[in-house]
C-alpha cells in the first residue's frame, strides 16, 4: 500500500508541473488507449487468458474500472460506448459464443445494453465507498457484473428468437461462468493502474 501511495504522489508531483492543456490531452490519450487496448484484447486467447475457449470480458473490465470512480450516468454512458464498439468487433470477426456464430449471426443483440446496465450499477458502489483498494470486493464485483452482462445478452437473444432457448442457455451458463472467473482474475491488472492515474489527475485538479 505504501508503494502505491508513493507512486501516486510521484505522478501527482510530475503532473502538477504540466499546463492544463497537457493534462487534459494526456488524460484523454491514456483513457482512450486503455479502452482501445481492452477492445483489441477481446479476441485474444493466450495462456492464462482462456478457459474452455472463452477469454476475459476486457470491455467489461474497462467499464468497471471507469465506473467505480464516477457517477452512474457516466458509467452507463461508458458501458454503452464500449458495447457498441464491441458490437463492431464481433460483427467484423467472430461471435463471443464461439461455435454458435453461424446460427446467431443474423440476430446478434447489442452488447451496449448489458454493459450499460453494468456500468450504471457498478457506479452505485462509488457512492458507498465499497470497493476502494479491496481486491476481494473488486473480484466479486466484476464476477457479478460479468454474470449479469452475459445474462442480459442471452435474454436479448431469446427476445429476438424464443425458439433458441434450448441452444442458448447451455452455452450461456458456460460462457457466463468462464467469462466471470477470468474477468474477475484479470480485473485488477486494468483497474489499479487506471485508478492511480485518474486519482492523480483528480487530485491535481483539486489543488490548482
Amino acid at each position: 500500500m505504501n508503494t502505491i501511495v508513493a507512486l501516486q504522489r510521484r505522478w501527482e508531483a510530475a503532473i502538477y508541473q504540466w499546463p492544463v492543456w497537457q493534462r487534459v490531452l494526456f488524460n484523454a490519450v491514456i483513457t482512450g488507449l486503455s479502452a482501445a487496448l481492452c477492445l483489441m484484447l477481446l479476441p485474444v486467447r493466450l495462456p492464462g487468458m482462456s478457459l474452455l475457449g472463452i477469454g476475459p470480458n476486457w470491455a467489461l473490465i474497462w467499464v468497471a474500472a471507469w465506473s467505480i470512480c464516477r457517477v452512474p450516468w457516466l458509467g452507463a454512458l461508458a458501458g454503452c460506448f464500449m458495447g457498441l464498439a464491441q458490437d463492431a468487433l464481433v460483427t467484423s470477426s467472430a461471435s463471443p459464443i464461439g461455435n454458435m456464430e453461424e446460427a446467431l449471426a443474423t440476430i446478434a443483440p447489442s452488447h451496449a445494453v448489458g454493459l450499460g446496465v453494468a456500468g450504471f450499477l457498478i457506479s452505485q458502489f462509488q457512492r458507498r465507498r465499497i470497493i476502494e483498494d479491496d481486491v476481494v470486493a473488486l473480484f466479486l464485483l466484476i464476477f457479478a457484473a460479468a454474470i449479469l452482462t452475459e445474462t442480459i445478452t442471452a435474454g436479448l437473444y431469446l427476445i429476438q428468437d424464443g425458439t433458441l432457448g434450448s441452444v442458448i442457455w447451455p452455452h450461456h451458463q458456460r460462457l457466463a461462468l468462464c467469462s466471470a472467473i477470468l474477468s474477475s482474475l484479470w480485473g485488477p491488472a486494468v483497474y489499479f493502474p487506471l485508478k492511480l492515474w485518474w486519482q492523480a489527475i483528480a487530485n491535481v485538479e483539486k489543488n490548482t
